[in-house]
């Protein structure tokens, strides 16, 4: 059951886990039986308000956990809970309590589960809470931070608390200092953008500094090795899983001829004429992926109404781009069975005065056509564009949400008031589709 997403997991797993393993509450497992009628903690919702207020928060305060509500786990049955509360679904009324009873949002995923056969209609809620990258995470009518300790739920000691917050302090200055490393922190550092794969980046644009995109998943704690297999293991899981990603299925995420391995991962690079780097695809150790390339995204065309050639950056390709770098992640943590917060970082470099096109076709007008080169990026020779999401609960619908707000983004930077390259939530990908690495 455990290592199944939540969405997918059915009463049989519940039923599975209680009656027939007979899995105790633990560290990392707990049960809650609210009443065995629905008026006893109808008639106390203080004290089951409380009661998840103080679970949740200690699962994501320790290292997460499984809460399942609706089982006796004395009588080892499951007789469930209704599936509304005051007048709310019983997951909306449980994100209305936590939102109100605990500082600081708590990441969790919830699914309820209809009982077969059941003539009252009960649902059994499952609720995973991961250790919080943002903890501790305070109760806020106790004024208390609490753990998770063996089966037991305590309020934290003075030291435990000051504890919490220094960890949480050494994963920020972790993943900042893995960064500034990278040079993926600060966007106005003249290095920004640049390590040894960018900078060798192939563009046959005549400028002096080549624009280049870099496309970033940052773990939250990047200072651990996350990858559970030997390289020559994952090289071939990566061959077999460079493509098949929406929206297109035939596009290439990356290039599987060329692999560089070194001490903290692979380097898979596109090259072309021996020595032309068109892109390269980026795996550590730890987590991080990094996706970078220029003349997929960037190149010089005529100006239409005036004798001069204009740098143009290509919005479908990005945005496209970037939905499959995302369809990618799921599989991608879920081998690294990872389940933390990611962050996903797109870092224009050199784009300054660079015109943006690459527009659906249903925005393609005589205007756009003749004036389009009038769309440039006047302000910022660097910047980047930063989404969070957690690797197991994206969905489709979230890919296109992060996508769709990036892509609305990057036609502010180009001085559009909206968002050109989704038209009925979609790109058109009859122009991805001349995208090929």
């Amino acid at each position: 059951m455990f290592n199944k997403h939540i969405s997918e997991i059915t009463f049989e797993d519940v039923y599975q886990l209680v009656q027939e393993r007979k899995t105790s509450p633990n560290r990392y497992l707990e049960y809650q039986m609210p009443g065995m009628d629905a008026v006893s903690y109808l008639e106390d919702l203080e004290s089951f308000e409380s009661y998840l207020a103080q679970q949740t928060s200690a699962f994501a305060n320790t290292q997460g956990g499984w809460l399942i509500i609706g089982v006796d786990a004395q009588q080892q049955n499951i007789p469930g809970i209704a599936p509304q509360l005051n007048k709310l679904t019983i997951e909306d009324w449980i994100a209305q309590t936590l939102l109100l009873n605990v500082d600081f949002k708590l990441p969790y995923d919830i699914t309820s589960i209809a009982i077969p056969d059941d003539d009252n209609e009960q649902v059994v809620v499952v609720m995973h809470i991961p250790e919080s990258p943002t903890k501790p995470h305070m109760v806020v009518a106790d004024n208390k931070y609490f753990l998770r300790k063996e089966d037991l739920v305590k309020a934290a000691s003075h030291q435990e608390v000051k504890d919490l917050f220094l960890n949480t302090q050494h994963q920020i200055d972790a993943l900042d200092r893995f960064l500034y490393k990278r040079n993926l922190l600060d966007e106005e550092n003249p290095k920004f953008g640049y390590n040894i794969n960018s900078y060798n980046l192939y563009n046959t644009i005549d400028r002096a500094k080549k624009p280049f995109v870099l496309f970033s998943l940052i773990p939250h704690s990047p200072d651990k090795d996350k990858i559970p297999m030997g390289v020559k293991d994952f090289k071939e899981w990566l061959k077999r899983n460079s493509r098949n990603y929406q929206p297109s299925e035939r596009a290439k995420l990356f290039s599987t001829y060329d692999i560089d391995t070194s001490l903290n991962g692979v380097t898979l690079k596109n090259i072309k004429n021996r020595n032309e780097l068109t892109s390269y695809f980026e795996i550590l150790n730890n987590g991080y992926v990094e996706s970078g390339m220029s003349q997929h995204v960037a190149y010089e065309e005529r100006a239409k109404h005036r004798d001069e050639t204009i740098g143009i950056i290509n919005l479908t390709n990005i945005v496209g781009y970037q939905m499959m770098l995302l369809d990618f992640a799921r599989s991608f943590y879920e081998l690294l069975h990872y389940d933390e917060e990611i962050m996903l970082q797109l870092s224009f470099v050199g784009v300054l005065h660079y015109t943006l096109y690459g527009f659906h076709s249903k925005y393609f007008n005589s205007r756009l056509y003749y004036f389009y080169d009038e769309y440039q990026n006047k302000y910022d020779p660097n910047f980047k564009l930063v989404e969070k999401f957690h690797p197991s609960k994206l969905t489709d619908q979230e890919i296109l949400e992060i996508t769709m707000r990036n892509s609305e983004k990057i036609c502010r930077a180009f001085g559009l008031e909206q968002d050109m390259a989704f038209f009925e939530n979609q790109i058109d990908l009859t122009n991805f589709s001349y995208f090929d690495l």
